[in-house]
């Protein structure tokens, strides 16, 4: 015996969903439009129909309601489809209901009732930018249909080919499957992504489009790749008082969701609060533990940032004999992302990258062309070679 389902509304999507699901379903369409009816029943064949008012309680007892599985409101109006599914639900006892819903500001209305709404607008703007743009896809019908998933097609010149999973590091995001060659992959942390990939992201709606340009193109929009907010934190009191509003610049002038303090203990967290209400930007502030200091490069990685800022250290004899911040520089070798050292010169006018040997040095470039670009300064590279009697003539 197959579940009964009752769709109110024998319009164009109604009679096609009726169509599309008569073979596992019984089917019956309430309208109170005669002729539409008449139409389902030329379009469908043997689908059972019934005229009349979908909100009436009279006319979905007739209808036997309380046997249905399944309802959907399709009529057309937001106000129809939720009185027909509020009754089901609450009168009839039915447990899975469904509609359409033409304005979105009335989703909360429905879903307050446990009513699974789609958006009409977000569905058909779904599939017209799978059309546009076919090499990123959205999908509704699945999750929770708010764009938290999205499937990309890795390009020839996309700086993701050949990096390993495990290298991005995003807090915000992670890749849920990967379709290569016809097959599945299921990805882990040493998975190395691949030119032609078809990877499904999962995440955060607020930057998810960010990494999706990301991993096709490399058209990414800084910090969002690596995290969704700026952090800023001095945890070992070594700063000139630069940090906070050279973090505060880069919330505002980047696509960061945001700006995370990680106050120190002697910090006070009002006058934080209050530079970061007068700078307008979206900020959020978390004290640290006393014993942190310790601990900061696994607190400081906890974070979903896409660039930690902390204070550039004050330069002594010890640091021009390269024996300086031993602690600070194990730190930043420990740092998961991006770490900016604040000396307070910017805006940005040259961007220095030390040229280099290994995997370091091709994400640095990356960074550093990245940046250059967002901040339209310029880039210098410097490569620091030994001496031609060292090397010979043959090294340079």
């Amino acid at each position: 015996m197959k579940p009964y389902l009752v769709i109110a509304g024998a319009g164009q999507t109604g009679r096609e969903i009726a169509g599309r699901l008569i073979d596992k379903f019984d089917v019956l369409l309430i309208d109170i439009d005669a002729e539409r009816l008449a139409v389902a029943h030329k379009e469908i064949g043997e689908v059972a129909t019934f005229q009349g008012d979908a909100t009436s309680p009279l006319v979905l007892h007739k209808a036997e309601m309380e046997k249905a599985h399944t309802a959907i409101g399709l009529t057309g109006e937001d106000q129809v489809n939720l009185e027909f599914c509020k009754t089901a639900s609450q009168r009839f006892g039915v447990n899975n209901c469904y509609s359409v819903v033409t304005r979105r500001t009335r989703i909360a209305e429905f879903n307050e009732l446990g009513i699974e709404v789609l958006s009409r607008a977000y569905a058909v703007a779904s599939i017209l930018q799978t059309r546009v743009d076919p090499g990123r896809r959205t999908t509704s019908e699945i999750g929770l249909g708010a764009g938290e998933l999205f499937e990309v097609t890795v390009m020839a010149h996309s700086p993701v080919v050949g990096r390993s999973l495990s290298s991005f590091h995003g807090k915000a995001w992670l890749a849920g499957a990967i379709y290569r060659e016809g097959k599945l992959v299921v990805p882990h942390g040493g998975t190395v992504i691949e030119v032609g990939d078809r990877v499904l992201l999962i995440g955060d709606p607020a930057v998810l489009p960010a990494v999706a340009n990301f991993f096709r193109t490399g058209a990414s929009e800084f910090p969002l790749q690596y995290g969704s907010y700026i952090l800023v934190s001095d945890p070992e009191k070594l700063g000139d008082g630069f940090s906070l509003p050279e973090a505060l610049h880069l919330a505002r002038n980047t696509h960061a969701q945001g700006l995370k303090v990680l106050s120190a203990p002697y910090q006070n967290d009002d006058t934080l609060a209050e530079v970061c209400g007068l700078a307008e930007v979206p900020s959020s502030i978390k004290t640290a533990p006393d014993d942190w200091p310790r601990r900061v490069t696994r607190i400081l990685n906890q974070e979903d940032a896409g660039c930690v800022v902390l204070p550039g250290p004050k330069q002594g004899l010890l640091d021009w004999l390269g024996l300086g911040h031993k602690a600070l520089f194990e730190m930043l070798k420990h740092l998961d992302r991006p770490c900016l050292l604040s000396r307070g010169t910017f805006p940005y006018r040259r961007i220095l990258l030390v040229v280099s040997k290994g995997e370091a040095f091709t994400r640095a470039a990356e960074l550093a062309m990245e940046v250059t670009r967002h901040f339209r300064a310029e880039i210098t590279a410097l490569a620091v070679l030994p001496p031609e009697f060292v090397s010979g003539a043959g090294h340079h």
